[in-house]
């Protein structure tokens, strides 16, 4: 699908039918066209960032201030989510896997001025503009395919990750780089500058990803379509791969304020029972590093009395 045909005011009945079309034909939208150029541009500039001494890498870490800015930079091995799966080579790297990751209110975030990492800050700031707009633009398709009213699904900003991963020797490990598993969100937006991500097609299969940051963004529903849709939209399940070669990546994660989701009256009906519970947009993040889909876990640590993380 063109990009454009989101962000036009016209046929926007006729973009949610193609929408709906694509997530059950493939499970997955595939978004093109010439205004994701600066996605491109953005994960250029964070290769460059990426590249820079790691005392000035620093400077920028999740754990700085500045006033209400905080840094967004980290190596992701510092975050259960992905040491879960991570061998002791990994662990101990020189150059481990790092990302910078922010909310798309990016005057909250500390940038890098344009002496120390040029084009970085701008570029991002850009592609977040895009992609929130995007987003937006998404979350109206997806109410009607709900069958819901426009702000049915409450907006909250989103959280958007720059991913760099170092090359790694052929035959390493078993290759994965991601686990496989599927986003606590409505819906997830990738894009990547190596054919390492890979999604499960309607049918089973894995399916590789574009690798065209300027020109190809994917859209995957997450955990909360399937559970409103009573499984009819299910959540599309990913992996990333490692690459011989360096590679970067992008991923943009929209999620709701707070609110119930469960699987809504025109997806249930005779016949056609619940197959979900209800359960809050703002669920705890409890054993999603296991790859089970969180609402999942979560459930299982209530009903064991195990206390939110």
């Amino acid at each position: 699908m063109e990009i454009e045909a989101l962000h036009s005011d016209t046929n926007r009945a006729t973009v949610a039918r193609d929408v709906e079309a694509a997530l059950l034909e493939d499970g997955h939208l595939v978004l093109t066209g010439p205004r994701l150029a600066c996605v491109g541009a953005a994960l250029a500039a964070w290769s460059g960032f990426a590249a820079l001494p790691l005392e000035l890498r620093q400077r920028y870490h999740q754990s700085v201030r500045a006033g209400e800015a905080r840094g967004g930079w980290s190596l992701m091995r510092e975050h259960p989510v992905y040491t879960s799966h991570m061998g002791a080579g990994e662990l101990e790297s020189a150059e481990p896997k790092q990302e910078y990751g922010f909310s798309v209110e990016t005057g909250r975030t500390l940038w890098p001025d344009e002496q120390v990492a040029p084009g970085f800050a701008a570029g991002a700031r850009a592609a977040a503009e895009l992609l929130d707009a995007t987003s937006r633009a998404l979350l109206a398709a997806f109410e009607r395919v709900l069958g819901e009213a426009p702000g049915f699904l409450r907006h909250a900003p989103a959280y958007m990750a720059l991913k760099h991963c170092p090359a790694r020797p052929s035959g390493a490990a078993d290759g994965t780089g991601l686990h496989e598993h599927s986003d606590a969100v409505v819906f997830t937006m990738l894009a990547q500058s190596m054919a390492s991500l890979q999604i499960r097609g309607r049918d089973g299969d894995w399916l590789t990803a574009p690798a065209d940051p300027a020109g190809a963004l994917v859209v995957i529903p997450g955990d909360w379509m399937e559970l409103f849709t009573n499984g009819r939209i299910p959540a599309v399940r990913h992996r990333v791969l490692d690459t011989v070669q360096p590679r970067t990546s992008l991923a943009f994660f929209q999620n709701l304020a707070p609110m119930p989701v469960g699987p809504l009256a025109r997806f249930v009906g005779e016949g056609q029972p619940a197959r979900y519970p209800t359960v809050a947009s703002d669920i705890d993040y409890v054993g999603g590093e296991s790859g089970v889909p969180r609402w999942q876990t979560a459930q299982a640590a209530a009903s064991a009395g195990v206390p939110a993380g």
